[in-house]
């Protein structure tokens, strides 16, 4: 019973919904546009839709290595180092590509031109070390060490020293003259690897390392180290300066990025270590100490190395040539896609995709946005700032491998795996953007050529060029918006704006399939130019709906759009009665019983007792969300003719005070309606009858009480009674005192259980001093009802 009441109290104070008239649905941030589908157009974490950049490849799958692990550019030429063989490709500047020379070693693992000449790094058991590579492709050897088989990063500083990262004993030497010197050794506790370098105008040296994610500050006069970050992620594979003082310093912990485990090399776990370039792992023969970095793509012969790269990844999505794609999902951003040139137009003649170049097959058919968005304080890798005063923060942070990182402007381009991503992260408007999604598993290199940024892939090897200007044009698709029923579909406000010569058209259509297409659903509305107003709405109703922004530019800017605004309205639904639950009568005394005493008072109910109140609690809805009002009807069980005894209540519950009826069996009729909500002709309605509800007001009878003193053979003294406990409703409790009004004795009936009309009962009081005795019995009904009766009985008088 307390239960009951405790539903009902709680409904008492509820609430009821607002009324649900037009609807909104607005997408305005990252996201909301995540889960939609963009060609040519790029999502910033901002919430803004803009023209992605122009994406074209120069490699493709068929010509390129399975590995890309490092470039070089020299003006429009693209040096391509083979992460899967020790070979180096030239892309020349009329796009022909070629062989250009082959080194010794195992792979090769660096690239640099001096602005004269070509230097490339290599790794193996023999041959690792660094060579010259004139415009021949002749190989000429520069510097070798036979305690170095891993060459990760080539530096050249001034008077034409060279500063070279290595493995496995994570030292930095610099090469003057042929002649190389160790310039400074990390313990092995600290680091296997150097794996990145990058030389400030004074002179100094930053160095990166595996192991533990240390970023080392070396002073090559003095040859000392001073670290000046240990990250919590166990590998720092890109730095990058500033120009102010401070460091960008990017890491690749395998177990911080999502997918990795699912690409590693050969011998998955049993490859441990860091996670930067592209590398190919052996496919087989003796592997040496863990003791190369990790996380790199991989397919390279056997049995070279005799200490392996570790974690890499070798996943590699089947496709033919080309298979670099152009992307769409967006962890704070869409897309940059190749498009045909076609003439800048503020409005686009036509709202579909503009076509593909055929040597970039763009496989856009997923959703704009990851599961998660980059962010400063998620999980993942990290890129972290060092400003000059050595304080540290991270300024980006995703669950990817971060393979390369390099400075364009006030940006920063990352290179990441497992997802192929490319993103840019712009250091004034702190605003990120994903430039490009690669078919291929990881972007293992970047290059900067003019004001296009050149990245190379890997699981599959491709070269891509991220163009300087924007695509002309493109199109954002949103995912189906979801009414729940048939809606009619009223406006639609598109936030835009942007330079002469661009522009955003909107197009719409509606369905009644989840799945949006062109046989189920109504046509695509014409385009219509995106300004700030509303936009009415042509299209049918329908459950569901979606929209389509094409972008149009003229190649040196973009429009943008964002906060779109849909508004609806499902037509008119009946509410529904789930449930009218009755608190009180046979289910108990409404207001709960007190111990040894009567019923309390049920909230609302006045001065009524608490055995002729009913609670009324009504469990009712409304499918469009509207404010429903009730009213309560009786009747007199067996009879056609209903009495009001309550309308427009505003809330799903009343006390009905039944001392305003006779004793009897009566039923209640429940009529919700939406009238509040809704013009009256349209105002509906729902109706429940409850069971049947017994109404007792009248007490117990407590007939034929009789009492008698009997004294035991061992001199006690008892009193022996008997009577009959009498109601309309179920007997539910009998109880006898003796000279007391709240010392309540239970009794049980002759038959052992409450469960009739009619109750005998007898019962024996032991022990009883010498004196006068009042004994009352009181017999409570169902309903909690209480009749008493009492008899006065002597003993030893």
């Amino acid at each position: 019973m307390r239960h009951s009441v405790s539903v009902l109290c709680a409904l008492l104070l509820a609430v009821p919904a607002a009324a649900v008239s037009p609807v909104t649905v607005e997408h305005s941030t990252e996201a909301d546009f995540a889960t939609g589908t963009a060609v040519g157009v790029v999502l910033t974490s901002e919430g803004r839709l803009k023209l992605g950049r122009e994406l074209a490849v120069r490699m493709t799958s068929a010509q390129a290595p399975a590995v890309v692990s490092a470039l070089a550019v020299d003006g429009r030429t693209i040096y391509v180092a083979s992460g899967s063989d020790n070979t180096i490709h030239k892309i020349a500047a009329d796009g022909t590509v070629a062989p250009f020379a082959t080194v010794e070693g195992t792979i090769v693992t660096s690239l640099l031109w001096t602005g004269t000449e070509l230097l490339a790094g290599t790794s193996g058991a023999t041959g690792a070390g660094v060579y010259r590579v004139d415009a021949q492709g002749v190989v000429t050897p520069v510097w070798s060490d036979e305690n170095v088989q891993y060459i990760w990063t080539i530096l050249r500083g001034a008077a034409g020293k060279l500063y070279v990262a290595t493995g496995p004993k994570a030292r930095v030497y610099v090469i003057d003259g042929g002649v190389g010197e160790v310039l400074y050794e990390a313990t092995p506790a600290q680091a296997k690897n150097i794996l990145c370098l990058v030389l400030d105008t004074d002179g100094t040296l930053y160095a990166g390392t595996d192991t533990t994610g240390l970023v080392v500050h070396i002073d090559p006069v003095k040859k000392t180290g001073r670290v000046v970050l240990s990250a919590t992620e166990k590998e720092v594979s890109a730095l990058v300066l500033d120009g102010k003082g401070g460091l960008y310093a990017a890491t690749s912990d395998a177990s911080r990025a999502a997918g990795e485990s699912a690409a590693r090399g050969p011998g998955g776990a049993a490859f441990g270590g860091p996670a930067v370039r592209g590398v190919a792992v052996p496919t087989g023969g003796a592997v040496g100490p863990t003791s190369a970095p990790a996380t790199m793509p991989a397919s390279a012969p056997a049995g070279e190395l005799t200490s392996a790269p570790t974690t890499v990844p070798t996943s590699m999505p089947a496709g033919g040539p080309g298979a670099m794609t152009a992307p769409v999902g967006v962890p704070g951003p869409v897309v940059a896609v190749a498009q045909p040139a076609v003439p800048a137009q503020a409005v686009p003649p036509t709202p579909a995709p503009a076509p593909r170049p055929a040597a970039l097959p763009v496989g856009l058919r997923g959703p704009v946005g990851p599961a998660t968005s980059p962010s400063v304080d998620g999980p993942g890798n990290a890129v972290y700032y060092i400003d000059p005063d050595g304080l540290v923060r991270a300024i980006f942070r995703y669950p990817v491998s971060m393979y390369a990182m390099i400075r364009v402007g006030d940006a920063l381009v990352l290179g990441t795996g497992n997802n192929g991503q490319i993103f840019r992260i712009d250091l004034v408007r702190d605003e990120i953007v994903m430039l490009a999604n690669a078919e291929s598993s990881q972007i293992t290199a970047l290059a900067v050529s003019g004001g296009e940024v050149v990245f190379g892939t890997s699981n599959k090897g491709a070269v891509g060029v991220i163009g300087a200007t924007h695509a002309k044009t493109g199109t954002f698709t949103s995912k189906a918006i979801d009414a729940q029923q048939i809606a009619r579909w009223g406006t639609v406000r598109v936030r835009a704006a942007g330079p002469e010569n661009t522009g955003v058209t909107i197009s719409t259509r509606t369905g009644n399939v989840a799945e949006p297409d062109d046989a189920t659903w109504s046509e695509w509305s014409e385009p219509a130019e995106a300004k700030n107003g509303f936009i009415k709405i042509a299209n049918p109703a329908g459950r569901f709906f979606q929209y389509r922004l094409a972008f149009a530019g003229d190649g040196t800017a973009t429009p943008a759009a964002g906060d779109v605004r849909v508004v609806y309205q499902v037509g008119n639904l009946a509410p529904v009665i789930s449930a009218v639950q009755i608190v009180g009568g046979e289910s108990g005394p409404a207001g709960g019983p007190q111990a040894g005493g009567p019923p309390r008072p049920m909230p609302g109910a006045g001065d009524a007792s608490p055995t002729a109140v009913r609670g009324i609690a009504i469990q009712a809805s409304d499918p469009n969300g509207d404010t429903l009002v009730y009213k309560i009807e009786v009747r007199e069980a067996g009879t056609d003719e209903w009495v009001t005894i309550a309308e427009k209540l505003d809330k799903p519950v009343y006390v009905w005070d039944t001392n305003t009826v006779g004793d009897g069996d009566y039923e209640l009729r429940v009529t919700a309606s939406d009238a509040p909500a809704n013009p009256p002709d349209q105002a509906l309605t729902a109706v429940k009858v409850t069971k049947t509800v017994r109404v007792d007001n009248t007490p117990p009878v407590v007939k034929d009480l009789a009492a008698q003193v009997v004294e035991g053979g061992d001199g006690a003294v008892s009193i022996q009674a008997s009577g009959v406990a009498v109601d309309a409703s179920r007997i539910a409790a009998i109880h006898y005192s003796l000279n007391s009004a709240t010392d309540w004795v239970a009794v049980s009936p002759d038959s052992g259980l409450c469960a009739d009309t009619e109750e005998s009962f007898a019962f024996t009081v032991k022990n009883v001093k010498p004196g006068k005795y009042r004994l009352t019995v009181r017999a409570t009904d169902a309903i909690g009802n209480t009749g008493f009766a009492s008899v006065t009985v002597n003993v030893g008088g």
